[in-house]
């Protein structure tokens, strides 16, 4: 199945949704998507066990549109992972069902592939939806502490940022090789939400690979409409995933030399979270977390035996300012000068 007229022009792309009670929004995403300038591509919805209110049918999918409904919500890593299974197309790109992709954003992303045959992801610019002249993302960014975060989230928008390589890119809107995606083994499916293409990103560098951000593939996105910006369940799973992303990724020699500044974040993150009335949460992600380190610590071994990537360069990869992240400044560098800074949103 092909959106494009002609029946002999095959899929290069398979565009994977997951929705979970997020009905709202498919007639936009629909038309969005009828309105993409490149054709050859085909989509896959999966509903992850949306409430019978919220369910999606066949008959709401239109001509290249594939509907995979599930019995029970197995998370977003693993609902996008069997989407993936399905498509044999060149290209994944994953959209979330509250992101709204300008006509042009297959066709930017696609250039920015074929502009960097070595880079296998390539993200999105993110705006937010409804409020004018904000950035949602440009780009995931990873502070050497073991704290990532979105790049621009936001950050009043001056100006467009340059193309360049980022730590990794949103799953919120991003196009991946789908070969090097099933290499890595996918998302993480333990981690079930939240982060997950933070560490699929962070496998990828340890992999030798690379992520470029393409600032004119634009789509608007409805922050946190889905499991909310600072929900029970965004505090559970950010504190859970976020140790075991550390714990798993980081090489050696900068995990014990970030481990303190790591403790250091993770309590004044708890203190935050307790003022919001959010600690019950907190601590129970990092509970759970530290029960299930000996399987990360298991899996850490096989990647950084396999790891491909130097200290040097993965260093220069990081950031290592510990006011980036709060001030969401994204690191973006161009292939000449990697490390070079970019430019301040």
């Amino acid at each position: 199945m092909t959106l494009d007229a002609s029946a002999s022009v095959q899929p290069r792309v398979g565009v994977v949704i997951v929705m979970f009670n997020a009905i709202e929004h498919w007639p936009r995403l629909r038309a969005a998507l009828a309105a993409q300038t490149y054709r050859a591509f085909e989509v896959v919805v999966v509903d992850n066990a949306s409430g019978p209110e919220a369910r999606l049918s066949d008959a709401d999918m239109p001509a290249g549109f594939r509907l995979v409904q599930l019995p029970e919500n197995i998370g977003y890593a693993a609902a996008n992972n069997r989407a993936a299974a399905v498509l044999q197309t060149e290209f994944l790109a994953f959209l979330n069902p509250d992101a709204f992709p300008e006509p042009e954003w297959l066709e930017k992303l696609l250039a920015a592939a074929a502009r960097h045959p070595e880079a296998a992801a390539f993200g999105s610019t993110m705006l937010r939806d409804g409020e004018i002249g904000y950035f949602d993302g440009v780009g995931d960014s990873y502070w050497a502490g073991g704290a990532p975060y979105r790049g621009g989230q936001g950050r009043h928008r001056q100006f467009l940022h340059a193309e360049g390589e980022v730590f990794s890119v949103s799953a919120v809107a991003a196009l991946f090789r789908r070969q090097t995606f099933l290499d890595l083994g996918g998302f993480d499916e333990r981690f079930f939400a939240v982060l997950v293409d933070v560490d699929l990103g962070f496998r990828l560098r340890l992999a030798g690979g690379s992520a470029v951000q393409a600032p004119d593939a634009v789509v608007r996105h409805i922050s946190g409409s889905t499991i909310g910006r600072r929900s029970a369940f965004r505090t559970y799973h950010t504190f859970r995933n976020r140790l075991w992303i550390y714990v798993k990724n980081m090489p050696a020699l900068f995990f014990w030399l970030g481990l303190p500044a790591h403790a250091a974040m993770t309590g004044l993150e708890l203190l935050i979270v307790s003022m919001r009335g959010g600690w019950k949460e907190a601590w129970l992600g990092l509970k759970h977390g530290w029960k299930d380190l000996p399987a990360m610590i298991e899996t850490r071994r096989a990647l950084q035996a396999a790891r491909k990537v130097s200290l040097h360069d993965l260093a220069k990869t990081m950031v290592w300012s510990p006011i980036d992240p709060f001030l969401r400044r994204p690191k973006i560098w161009r292939e000449e000068g990697a490390g070079a800074p970019a430019k301040v949103l």
